[in-house]
């Protein structure tokens, strides 16, 4: 069973269920919602009536249409349709928690995002998302309501780690999901240390199936060769049948 307390204006729900909304009506308006909202979290829940407010602690989850959002905290006013969702951290001052953001198939992790779901655009930082082959990151990232996430301070790598052991740094970029990722001046970093290479501007493939762009190469270290990348290079698709790419060791 689940209680609730009432405090000027706050309902606390604690050890809560799975609640759903579809408006959220007080003694003097009500706020119509575009699709049924699910909200649910571990510890405990804090109605703000007068603010039409919901704050969720402890795994938190928010459904809404096709978004999904996951967090140790997250708030959720129902008048803006803003969300904001961070990680929080334990007693040793490790972080738990961090934001899992999910819309049509694209998934993204962060230390916090500050999301409208009426406008679907939103503002995320120090984000880690799957593109196609390979994995970006950024300091800040805007999403628009096209999709397109416009990247500032970023890095792209085909290194699966969560400290890559190489990476292009992209001083900023756009990623038009499925299509391509182009970025302005890029550079080769190879363990956290800057290499001579370097481009004035990047095009990554960003799509299944192949698309004009930079061939990632793969990183190593053998007892013949030392530290070396190999499959640097560029791939341009001329149609169905007919394709090329340059590749080349360092």
């Amino acid at each position: 069973m689940v209680k609730a307390a009432i405090f000027l204006g706050l309902v606390l729900i604690s050890k809560a269920g799975w609640v759903q909304v579809d408006t959220l009506k007080t003694d003097t308006n009500s706020v119509e919602l575009d699709a049924p909202i699910e909200y649910n979290a571990e510890d405990s829940m804090i109605f703000d009536i007068p603010q039409q407010k919901v704050y969720l602690y402890g795994k938190a989850h928010v459904d809404y249409d096709e978004i999904v959002l996951d967090a140790s905290y997250i708030e959720f006013d129902f008048k803006s349709k803003v969300a904001f969702a961070r990680m929080t951290f334990d007693s040793l001052g490790k972080p738990i928690g961090k934001p899992l953001f999910e819309e049509d198939g694209e998934a993204y992790e962060m230390d916090s995002i500050r999301y409208n779901f009426d406008s679907k655009r939103g503002i995320i930082y120090n984000v880690r998302t799957e593109q196609a082959e390979g994995y970006l990151t950024g300091q800040v990232i805007k999403k628009q309501a096209n999709n397109n996430i416009h990247v500032s301070k970023g890095c792209y790598t085909t290194c699966d780690l969560e400290k890559p052991h190489y990476y292009f740094r992209l001083s900023k970029a756009v990623v038009i999901p499925d299509d391509k990722i182009i970025s302005g001046p890029l550079n080769l970093w190879i363990a956290d240390i800057p290499t001579p290479l370097g481009l004035p501007f990047g095009y990554f493939p960003n799509k299944k199936g192949g698309t004009n762009g930079i061939v990632i190469p793969t990183y190593g270290n053998s007892p013949g060769l030392g530290y070396f990348l190999q499959g640097l290079g560029y791939y341009h698709r001329f149609g169905e049948k007919f394709d090329t790419q340059i590749l080349g060791d360092i």
